[in-house]
């Protein structure tokens, strides 16, 4: 096991570029957790089974709840928040007011968003009656999480499982339709911070996007702050710098981003091209050394707006590895990491790097492996033709094709935290860039009491993409949040109403 860096402690909470079983400490902002919610945790724990039709207190913590109303005894007795009932399972007669996990809060952002979705528009959140195992020809998946649905709670409290080898049971069946459907009534605000009032925000969508080209340069900027660039190094770094490097790389951002591409290359091949990339491995040491200064409490400013740079860097290594032609593998591969950089931006896909679609006639469920890399190609193939379709201008033709891919990915969401919030950020750009006029200081309220109101279908995504911004199980994953509510919010600020 690689040391960590001298001075370093560990103190069990989530960690914003470093593991807490190396003995790596978070910068400032990141959650407050337990032990058992730790992304970066090597232990395995065995999840049992728990009812469905408890409260989601009682199914976070997976034990018999005796569903009483409006709150368990369970909860009474042990002076817990109970956060209510699933309304996929269990109807209710009157909306649950529903807060954050005790415990998690998130980081402060100026430019947070102000609004909280209803209880049972958050089905968003993509659940299913049965679980799928995830193991694609190029290695295991992720490991899948719990039923609970994360719109709920933050997701590290939700039950995203940590970022380890998995070996989960396989059961598959019927799919409940996530559908989102909207109540008229608002989650009340986490206790830390509490937004001021808000005004509430009602339009009607545009019939088209309007779309403000930007650059994942322009993304790095999290809460306004620009990432600061080390002085240019031309002296080869010290073997025990490079050793930490690679120990904080396999432990955190490797595992993270094979998890977000539903790849095992970062972990295979990645440290390898870091060590070729001589300007990055520099960066990567100059945002080390910033991390611990963090942790002591002095030059805190723009932690985050580094490892975004950093993971962002990190994650394009697969465009310079030497082979040509490329195998599928890194194809592949370049393909979502065109699809990702695309949907961050705002842009569009060159049709020509959709991935292919995946067979007409899925393979058996029994056939483990082969179904599973069929639910994963076919999700990358529709978030690919999501993004490559133009909604920037009024098409009948390419708005049914954008309504029937994110229909598409909707229903093979498999239980994945990277797919949840992919998802989350098709939404917001395809909704959330049809309403010029909206900020932030605005609540969003649907007209229609319809399932698939796209308004609600946006408080919901916004929501999501905002929690797991400040709880995601993996650094990756909160980085790459925060990048695309900065891109959401470059657009709101200069774009003129239609």
């Amino acid at each position: 096991m690689q040391q960590g860096l001298p001075g370093m402690q560990t103190n069990g909470g989530p960690v914003n570029g470093y593991a807490p079983h190396m003995g790596y400490q978070m910068p400032l902002g990141a959650p407050h957790m337990n032990t058992n919610q730790l992304p970066g945790t090597r232990h395995k724990k065995e999840i049992k089974r728990r009812t469905k039709t408890g409260c989601l207190t009682c199914r976070k913590r997976r034990i018999k709840c005796d569903e009483a109303h409006p709150h368990c005894r369970n909860c009474q007795k042990s002076k817990r928040e109970c956060l209510g009932y699933d309304p996929i399972f269990k109807s209710q007669s009157s909306p649950q007011t529903i807060q954050p996990a005790p415990g998690t809060f998130p980081p402060p952002q100026p430019q947070q968003h102000q609004q909280q979705p209803p209880p049972q528009q958050q089905q968003h959140q993509h659940q299913q009656q049965h679980q799928v195992k995830q193991e694609t020809q190029m290695g295991p998946e992720p490991q899948r999480y719990s039923n609970v649905p994360q719109g709920y709670m933050p997701a590290a409290s939700a039950g995203y499982s940590p970022a380890t080898a998995m070996q989960p049971s396989v059961d598959f069946g019927p799919q409940i339709d996530p559908a989102l459907g909207p109540v008229n009534s608002a989650i009340a605000p986490p206790p830390v911070q509490p937004p001021p009032p808000a005004e509430e925000y009602t339009t009607s969508l545009h019939p088209q996007r309007n779309v403000r080209l930007v650059n994942m340069d322009s993304l790095y900027s999290l809460d306004n702050v620009p990432p600061a660039f080390p002085p240019h190094g031309s002296n080869p770094l010290p073997a025990h710098e490079i050793d930490m490097i690679r120990g904080m790389y396999l432990a955190e951002y490797a595992i993270g981003l094979d998890r977000f591409f539903e790849t095992t290359w970062y972990t295979d091949h990645g440290f390898n091209q870091l060590l070729a990339n001589h300007d990055l491995l520099h960066y990567f040491s100059h945002c080390v050394e910033r991390f611990r200064q963090g942790q002591n409490g002095t030059n805190t400013h723009g932690l985050t707006s580094l490892e975004a740079r950093l993971i962002w860097q990190l994650g394009c290594l697969p465009r310079a590895f030497p082979s040509n032609p490329p195998p599928q593998y890194i194809v592949v591969l370049l393909q979502r990491l065109a699809i990702v950089e695309n949907l961050l931006c705002g842009t569009f896909l060159d049709f020509n790097m959709v991935p292919a679609s995946p067979p007409a006639s899925p393979p058996d469920p029994k056939l483990v492996e082969q179904y599973t890399q069929y639910l994963q190609d076919a999700f990358w193939h529709q978030l690919g033709r999501f993004v490559s379709f133009h909604d920037d201008v009024i098409s009948p033709d390419a708005a049914q094709q954008i309504a029937a891919a994110l229909a598409a990915m909707r229903n093979i969401l498999s239980m994945l935290e990277n797919r949840d919030v992919l998802y989350s950020m098709a939404i917001a750009r395809h909704f959330g860039g049809r309403m010029v006029d909206y900020n932030e200081g605005k609540t969003l309220v649907s007209k229609s009491a319809e399932p698939d109101d796209p308004i609600a279908k946006l408080a919901v995504a916004m929501t999501f993409i905002r929690d797991e911004d400040s709880n995601g199980t993996t650094q990756v994953v909160q980085r790459l949040c925060g990048m695309c509510r900065r891109s959401w919010q470059l657009q709101r600020q200069t774009i003129p109403s239609a």
